[in-house]
């Protein structure tokens, strides 16, 4: 969830928010060779590795124009 919110013609205020209910998911996030070593993971056939989600962060900061 982000926000942001123009106080005058040259300052801005932001926010952005992250996984704000730390739920605990998964994404793919990238793939692998199932037959490279053959030998070290046999029951690895799925060439798809899950990566963790976002963790919980909170961004807040100003911008202001010259």
């Amino acid at each position: 969830m982000r926000a942001s919110y123009q106080v005058s013609k040259r300052l801005q205020v932001y926010g952005l928010v992250q996984n704000i209910f730390n739920q605990h998911d998964e994404t793919y996030g990238g793939l692998f060779d199932t037959g490279a070593p053959p030998h070290a993971a046999p029951f690895l056939t799925d060439p798809r590795r899950l990566g963790p989600a976002t963790r919980s962060a909170i961004y807040d900061g100003l911008k202001y124009k010259m």
